[in-house]
């Protein structure tokens, strides 16, 4: 967690890459470092953004929540040893959302399981 990733530096990254999907953005670590598979699922879930989403669509509200959803899933992992305990939809898939109670879908985006809520994420 640098203090170089300011929500300005943020909004840089996404526009460089207007075409690419959140969570593809968001795993390139030459980007972001240190973002993982599980952190980002997480992330988008805080942010209420499904991770197939393409990174032009989003509008400036949800760039930062985005940007705070990434803050709040590291800073949790970091003072918990760990997400385990705190998942939400990551290795979920078929179970029922903490949040809403709809079923956790899984896809397979760029290789990568993916896990999200079809009711709470868009």
């Amino acid at each position: 967690m640098s203090k170089d990733f300011t929500l300005k530096k943020f909004e840089e990254i996404l526009a460089r890459y207007p075409k690419r999907k959140i969570k593809q953005l968001l795993l390139d670590q030459n980007l972001i470092a240190g973002l993982g598979n599980i952190y980002v699922d997480e992330s988008c879930f805080l942010a209420g953004l499904l991770p197939t989403r393409i990174a032009r669509s989003l509008t400036a509200s949800e760039i930062k929540k985005l940007h705070q959803g990434i803050i709040a899933v590291l800073k949790l992992s970091i003072s918990s040893g760990g997400m385990v305990l705190h998942l939400n939809v990551y290795s979920r898939g078929k179970e029922k959302c903490k949040r809403c109670g709809t079923k956790i879908s899984k896809i397979k985006l760029n290789g990568r399981g993916t896990h999200f809520c079809p009711e709470c994420q868009k």
